[in-house]
């Protein structure tokens, strides 16, 4: 039987200023020893397709793991504390309740146990779904027919999609890179109530000045933390932090 390994880390993040609605650069990094406390193992059976995208852990009643089998369109949950499995969801690619095919880049959050958000990278549409994979919204994020529609994200486990109080952000990415990147927004905001799509965090100027190489440098890292949205540049050595406007 195959098994799929993680292997965990402890580390510590902190900082000690007040952010209301801007942004600011912290330019004196910390540096932070991560030490391996545990390793979990989850029986992987057949569907397991050797690379993983997106991984979640989540709490609802219990603890749980979840990853997208994109290929297969299907999403794998486990019982984190039991080590087993807990559900497996499939989702259609066409009629009422159809994501599309996801291919191998598309990812995925737990909301709950009971519902999910689905982003399929090769049509642009975040899907909201309940734990029976019907189709309860969607949401155009980027039209791939017009070339001057940006941004165009790209989440996965690196940059995995956040989302706190009926709100989902993603990292915001490129269809074709820029001669300049002023205004460029950093972050896509997707409201799930009223159903619109802003952004926000303009790139740094130093993505103008020169070609960075490979494109994962022009996605950068998104966390929320205490209803606080942290921005990573790539190329830049420091990070911006703010709260987000509601």
């Amino acid at each position: 039987m195959k098994k799929l390994f993680l292997f965990f880390f402890l580390g510590l993040l902190g900082c000690d200023s007040n952010f209301n609605n801007y942004f600011n650069d912290y330019s004196n990094p910390k540096d932070y020893l991560f030490v391996a406390s545990k390793i979990k193992q989850f029986p992987t059976e057949n569907f397991f397709s050797g690379k993983i995208y997106s991984l979640q852990f989540f709490k609802d009643s219990e603890k749980y793991l979840s990853f997208l089998v994109p290929n297969e369109n299907k999403l794998i949950v486990y019982n984190y504390d039991d080590e087993t499995l807990f559900h497996i969801q499939e989702f259609q690619i066409e009629g009422p309740y159809g994501v599309g095919e996801l291919g191998f880049l598309s990812s995925h959050y737990n909301i709950s146990k009971d519902s999910l958000l689905i982003y399929n990278f090769q049509n642009g549409v975040l899907f909201l779904l309940n734990d029976s994979s019907s189709l309860l919204n969607s949401f155009r994020v980027s039209n791939y027919i017009d070339p001057e529609v940006m941004p165009a994200p790209f989440p996965n486990s690196i940059r995995p999609i956040q989302y706190i109080n009926q709100t989902v952000y993603l990292s915001s990415g490129l269809t074709n890179r820029l001669a300049d990147f002023s205004g460029f927004p950093s972050v896509v905001k997707i409201d799930l109530l009223s159903k619109k799509v802003n952004f926000f965090g303009e790139f740094s100027n130093l993505y103008s000045k020169a070609y960075w190489g490979n494109t994962f440098k022009y996605d950068p890292a998104i966390a929320i933390l205490d209803e606080r949205i942290y921005i990573n540049m790539i190329i830049r050595n420091h990070t911006s932090m703010g709260k987000p406007k509601q």
